[in-house]
């Protein structure tokens, strides 16, 4: 082999191991999700190449794997996306956050870190899982019904290992697998969306209200209102000046206009009413005056001369 063909071996090489790097990971599809890192803009979307940073902006952004599947990366969470040369391998990497997986693994194997944890998926197998971490260290992992496969969790800085099975939800307190909580209360994927992002209830249809038995409405005393201390109010003083000349006298009221008998209209003539009964009431009798000390003299004396 000559000495001129091995520098073209050489820069083939090279040239086709960066080809391999460069290859496209996945397309993001999201409204305000922003991408740092190595990126391939196509009429489509934008491609992300290995070592990409994914950040979800007030909604998830969603991460369509070249290789088959996709990444669901919730709400305010930054991913980090790097492939083996190959590309058949994937390295995911969160801080705190949630995401949600749902791809197959033929003969390879995909690692997820996060601050406290490595997880392992090794295929083959099919992968529905959620994961999410928290800045305190707890971290929850859950597999969906259709999982197929396991995750196998170990601490960072230790050599425990923990393996979620297939339709499983642990909740691992501070950072420690020796802390785990099975079925938590809470899922482990994507936080329900904001309240701005919920549609607001259309008005109800007009119903008729029933009718109800009459009553007396009862007066209720309303008290005045307070007033109100951030309101101004203005009182001014005017003094009031009397001045008798200045009273105009009244004359007299103006004549009332006067009718003509003729014109007022006819008055129609009552019928006569049937003559009263008259009733005869006998006059009361007087009481008989009681006769005292002096008309008893004044008989006797006139007995006497009579």
């Amino acid at each position: 082999m000559s000495s001129r063909f091995i520098p073209h071996c050489i820069a083939a090489v090279l040239l086709s191991a960066c080809a391999q790097a460069q290859q496209p990971v996945g397309e993001v599809f999201a409204t305000d999700a922003t991408v740092h890192g190595s990126v391939q803009m196509s009429s489509g979307g934008t491609k992300v190449l290995s070592g990409a940073t994914v950040t979800a902006g007030d909604a998830a952004a969603r991460v369509k794997l070249t290789r088959g599947g996709e990444v669901r990366v919730c709400r305010g969470t930054s991913l980090v996306v790097s492939a083996s040369p190959n590309g058949r391998e994937l390295m995911l990497a969160i801080g705190s956050g949630a995401i949600e997986a749902d791809y197959r693994l033929e003969a390879s194997a995909d690692s997820i870190l996060t601050p406290d944890f490595k997880i392992l998926l090794a295929g083959p197998g099919t992968f529905r899982f959620a994961l999410r971490s928290q800045p305190n260290g707890d971290t929850c992992v859950q597999t969906r019904a259709s999982n197929g496969a396991s995750l196998v969790l170990s601490e960072v800085m230790g050599d425990a290992t923990y393996q979620v099975k297939p339709n499983e939800r642990v909740l691992f307190h501070k950072g420690h697998l020796a802390e785990a909580e099975a079925n938590p209360p809470e899922d482990c994927g994507c936080p329900p969306p904001a309240p701005s992002e919920i549609a607001m209830p259309k008005p109800a249809t007009e119903t008729t209200q029933p009718v109800l038995a009459a009553a007396t409405p009862q007066p209720v005393d309303t008290p005045p209102p307070a007033p109100d201390p951030n309101k101004v109010q203005v009182e001014v003083e005017s003094p009031f000046v009397f001045r008798a000349d200045d009273i105009r006298p009244i004359g007299p009221p103006p004549p009332a206009a006067r009718e003509s008998l003729a014109s007022l209209p006819a008055v129609p003539v009552a019928e006569a009413l049937p003559p009263a009964v008259a009733s005869v009431v006998p006059p009361a009798p007087s009481p008989e005056k009681k006769k005292g000390h002096f008309s008893k003299l004044r008989a006797f004396f006139a007995a006497i001369f009579k």
